[in-house]
């Protein structure tokens, strides 16, 4: 599997599209709805940011939207 689209950015779709991410999986995200894409997006950023503050995953792995 190379590439991921997850349809739907609420709770579950960011969560998901963050681990597809997170294994080096192409991820697109999509929504009706602008705002919900933008909350995912700052969810999926700040669950980078935390993962990468736990030593988790390094700086370099963080994703970039």
């Amino acid at each position: 599997m190379n590439n991921v689209i997850v349809i739907g950015a609420g709770t579950m779709g960011s969560g998901i599209a963050q681990v597809f991410s997170q294994n080096k999986i192409k991820t697109i995200i999509t929504d009706t709805n602008t705002e919900n894409l933008n909350q995912a997006k700052a969810k999926i950023l700040n669950g980078f940011e935390f993962l990468a503050k736990k030593g988790k995953i390094t700086e370099e792995e963080k994703v970039k939207f």
